[in-house]
């Protein structure tokens, strides 16, 4: 899924996504993927490594960053609702309440800390 706009924005989706090795305990849980494993590239890395593919400015990365957490935290509660209601009964979904929090806190912790 990309967006139509912002090239950032799917880069900032991406790196919502990507956990690194060093990340606290509550991202570790929500790692979908191998980006923790030895020799990938941590989020810093894949900035860098796009800044120099696609000659974009990523100053403003933390924004898109804590902005894509916050809607992946959004989406993840919209699912949750939907499981809440019983219109959906995978048992997977009921543990999204602490997920949601935890991306909604990595967001703001993001955006005061200026980390990517």
């Amino acid at each position: 899924m990309c967006t139509i706009g912002d090239p950032l924005s799917d880069l900032g989706t991406t790196l919502a996504y990507w956990i690194d090795p060093k990340d606290p305990d509550e991202l570790q849980k929500i790692r979908w993927g191998p980006t923790n494993f030895p020799r990938s590239l941590t989020r810093a890395e894949l900035v860098q490594r796009y800044t120099k593919a696609a000659a974009r400015d990523v100053s403003n990365m933390v924004f898109y960053l804590a902005f894509a957490r916050f809607k992946i935290a959004v989406i993840i509660q919209q699912i949750y609702y939907r499981y809440h209601l019983g219109l959906t009964n995978d048992p997977r979904f009921a543990s999204m309440p602490e997920l949601i929090k935890n991306l909604l806190l990595a967001s703001l912790r993001t955006a005061e800390t200026g980390a990517i």
